[in-house]
């Protein structure tokens, strides 16, 4: 199976969210071109999975989760590198955050995204 490679962005100027139907889709290099030409807009990546609501999953994503409130991220190592969730509003550390876990199909179906990192960071606790 094919994932599509599609992006929203963060304009941190006008405090908005924009989908990929204003921003294009992008290939590594647009998207690189992006981020250069606009600094004021953070990507965040599609991760081609959908939560229980059919509503598609971005990095950056907040989502309720076994009772957890956690957050959609991308990190890892090399070869590693996937898609996760952690209760970190950061990153966090691919093997050395206890709370980084693997994002997969089985784990978004149960998922329900709540908000976003950009428009409602006081979601996540440490």
């Amino acid at each position: 199976m094919n994932r599509v490679i599609k992006f929203r962005a963060w304009d941190k100027k006008r405090k908005e969210m924009l989908l990929p139907e204003r921003i294009c889709h992008l290939d590594g290099e647009t998207s690189k071109g992006i981020s250069e030409s606009a600094p004021f807009l953070i990507l965040d990546q599609f991760t081609g999975l959908h939560d229980k609501n059919g509503r598609e999953i971005y990095e950056g994503d907040i989502v309720s989760f076994n009772e957890k409130i956690v957050t959609v991220v991308y990190g890892g190592a090399y070869e590693y590198s996937a898609f996760g969730i952690t209760k970190r509003r950061d990153k966090g550390e691919f093997g050395a955050d206890p709370t980084w876990d693997t994002l997969n199909p089985l784990y978004a179906k149960d998922c329900e995204i709540v908000g976003n990192i950009h428009e409602s960071p006081g979601l996540v606790k440490e």
